[in-house]
């Protein structure tokens, strides 16, 4: 769940770079790892990510500061499920490097009590379920803050680029759409809120003009 959530952060970044003049910009210093070119044509922008341990909020937060302009605080919703996923973590690293007994190191950062003896950490049905809990909620707190942060980038910023002047606003947004809205709730009635493309684009506009 953890690698899904960091492959996430993956997808996520390089598809803004690859739609986004701004991100691109900002992107241009980044090193291409060209072990990427194994996985084929198109996916070049994850290159700049080969690297990258997401497993560590401050990753997060200086990828999203840096590429997107994103800050991390208290005013957004990123904070504290990110929080949450960065103990999510250290319990994972004890759990894969240190055959499920947790380090020292991982228990400062936990902010744990002093233990004389081992402390050996299980993992059962329930805080499975809580993991899982924790690595959603923190998927769909960056993607509701990056589509907000990129539809006002679409609206405001492109038009004025040289690379989308002139270009046609409808089909830039469907990029943008495409990129953040997920088939796989829409499949399994996940998603509460019945707002179209055409709909949500009108509300940003509507909302902007405002």
């Amino acid at each position: 769940m953890i690698s899904l959530t960091e492959n996430y952060f993956r997808e996520i970044l390089a598809g803004i770079i690859s739609i986004c003049p701004k991100a691109k910009q900002k992107s241009a210093s980044k090193s291409l790892n060209l072990a990427t070119a194994w996985i084929g044509f198109g996916e070049m922008e994850k290159g700049a990510f080969e690297n990258t341990s997401f497993s560590d909020p401050k990753t997060v937060k200086k990828s999203l500061s840096e590429l997107i302009g994103v800050n991390v605080s208290n005013s957004n919703q990123i904070s504290t499920p990110l929080d949450e996923f960065g103990k999510l973590c250290e319990l994972r690293h004890a759990i894969v490097h240190s055959a499920g007994l947790l380090a020292g190191k991982n228990a400062v950062k936990l902010e744990l009590p002093n233990s004389r003896n081992s402390v050996k950490i299980k993992v059962g049905y329930s805080e499975l379920q809580e993991a899982a809990e924790v690595c959603t909620s923190l998927v769909c707190a960056v993607n509701i803050e990056l589509f907000i942060n990129i539809s006002t980038k679409w609206l405001n910023e492109w038009p004025r680029t040289p690379a989308y002047r002139d270009q046609n606003v409808n089909a830039l947004f469907k990029k943008v759409w495409e990129l953040f809205y997920s088939i796989f709730d829409e499949r399994n009635g996940l998603i509460s809120d019945s707002l179209t493309q055409i709909k949500t684009r009108n509300q940003i506009v509507r909302t902007n003009a405002a």
